[in-house]
């Protein structure tokens, strides 16, 4: 069987559907992999558009004078080491979260961010709960942050008016 005269014909014939058998496996393999991988990357890519700015209210909060609850969202009052202040207001509208009318979250070439959720409340003098969620239109989940968070400038700065004036 040393003959170099190339492929019978009875060889192409068996091994020509074989192999394109085997490349539509791989193709179909490939393709699902892409599309279960641009799923995961559009929701962590959700997961760091609900992350980030819920990091950035909570800083806020932790060390701000003083917050109101309001209607729509929240406004907090820091006061910088140079004694000047400013207000950061922030707002859920139209499925976008607003800090002082800038949005803070957007679409992606991954996903679709929609905020279904932002919420505000005042559990008591120096703590807020916070609810952020956000669902990627493009694959149907949500992904959520729940917290409570405490104004602990806020609160230092109460105890030492409280202690100054019991003096």
């Amino acid at each position: 069987m040393n003959n170099d005269d190339g492929f019978l014909l009875g060889e192409l014939i068996i091994s020509l559907p074989l192999n394109i058998m085997l490349l539509l496996a791989i193709v179909a393999l490939m393709t699902i992999g892409f599309r279960l991988y641009s799923s995961s990357a559009g929701d962590w890519d959700v997961l760091e558009h609900v992350r980030e700015p819920a990091e950035g209210i909570v800083m806020d909060i932790r060390y701000c004078e003083d917050f109101r609850i309001l209607n729509d969202g929240i406004m907090v009052t820091i006061v910088h080491g140079d004694g000047t202040s400013k207000e950061n207001r922030y707002r859920l509208k139209s499925g976008r979260l607003f800090r002082n009318g800038q949005p803070l979250m957007g679409d992606s070439m991954l996903s679709k961010v929609v905020v279904t959720e932002f919420r505000a409340e005042r559990v008591d003098d120096y703590h807020v709960a916070l609810k952020l969620e956000a669902e990627n239109k493009l694959t149907g989940r949500a992904f959520a942050i729940d917290t409570t968070v405490t104004a602990y400038r806020k609160y230092a700065n109460e105890k030492k008016k409280l202690a100054a004036g019991s003096h």
